[in-house]
């Protein structure tokens, strides 16, 4: 049954939103490269409480403060339609799927209502995330997604996104129609559905070590116990030739560092919370790296450290 609550406490919305799997992420159920911000598996570490919510930042502080402004746009490009913000939180307690659509919407060329999806967007994101390929002007898959799951939730007719593009040549707001598809409802409650179970088993989706390196590093703990013996495991011991191969031409630029560790992650996997591993004659041992705090907030991040040299297995 899908149930609503006019917004009226950011603290009790954000509750509210941690017992569902909400229209803004549910595109990363999809895979890792659908979602730019967030993956299955950062996905399900936040629904179960391994890592904390994210919080406010400039971009979510930018599009709350100019929603206003493009909804007078649209006002002033669609005089026949009537807008109105929404300010309501909807769920379904089946599927546990929720929403906040941005703006109500009816239009003489349309039956019942719809909802607009508010986006406000930088130009080179834009330029590189809002154009198909052949150059066109398309929604991202992820945004479309959003507009479709708040339509649905609110019953409307018609969606569509409507992006401020920022830059240096004033302010453009460009509009477009999301086509609903019924199938893509049934497609994304399936998702859900799965999603929930892993959830509720503690099951997690295998990461994608490349986007949710910081999501590994973030989940592990300072180890305690044996160092476990991974000297069998092939894979590790490719991970290890891989790094030493990176850590060798670091020197060489970022993207060597980057490659090093996504593998330093995979490695944190493999040891799962113990303190370190032998593998032949190398010992692999992780240690956090705890920082203080002084004009910035304290961080703390895992430091690999592997010694000895690759023995063929012996």
């Amino acid at each position: 049954m899908i149930h609503s609550w006019p917004v009226s406490s950011r603290e009790e919305w954000l509750a509210r939103r941690k017992q569902n799997v909400n229209a803004s992420e549910i595109a990363a159920l999809f895979g890792p490269e659908i979602h730019p911000f967030l993956t299955p598996y950062k996905l399900w570490a936040l629904k179960c409480e391994k890592i904390p919510e994210p919080g406010d930042s400039k971009i979510l502080r930018r599009g709350r403060l100019f929603e206003p402004i493009v909804i007078e746009i649209l006002k002033e490009d669609y005089p026949d339609w009537h807008l109105s913000p929404a300010n309501v939180y909807y769920w379904d307690d089946s599927t546990r799927i929720g929403a906040t659509p941005d703006v109500y919407a009816t239009r003489p060329t349309d039956y019942g209502r719809g909802t607009v999806q508010i986006k406000t967007v930088g130009q080179f994101a834009f330029k590189r995330r809002w154009h198909d390929e052949h150059g066109d002007i398309a929604v991202p898959t992820w945004v479309a997604v959003q507009a479709s799951i708040e339509a649905y939730l609110i019953g409307a007719s018609w969606a569509g996104v409507a992006a401020m593009k920022l830059g240096d040549g004033g302010i453009e707001v460009l509009y477009i129609d999301i086509p609903l598809k019924p199938h893509l409802i049934h497609r994304i409650e399936d998702l859900v559905g799965e999603f929930w179970r892993r959830v509720a088993e503690d099951e997690p989706y295998d990461p994608d070590f490349g986007k949710d390196r910081k999501t590994v590093f973030d989940l592990y703990e300072e180890g305690s116990g044996p160092i476990i013996d991974l000297s069998d495991d092939g894979e590790f011991r490719d991970i290890l030739n891989d790094r030493a191969q990176f850590k060798q031409v670091e020197k060489a630029g970022a993207d060597a560092t980057d490659q090093r560790k996504i593998l330093d992650a995979r490695i944190m996997m493999k040891l799962a919370n113990a303190p370190g591993a032998r593998c032949g004659s190398r010992v692999v041992t992780v240690k956090v790296i705890k920082k203080k705090s002084y004009t910035v907030k304290p961080t703390q991040y895992p430091q690999v450290s592997v010694k000895g040299i690759d023995d063929g297995g012996v």
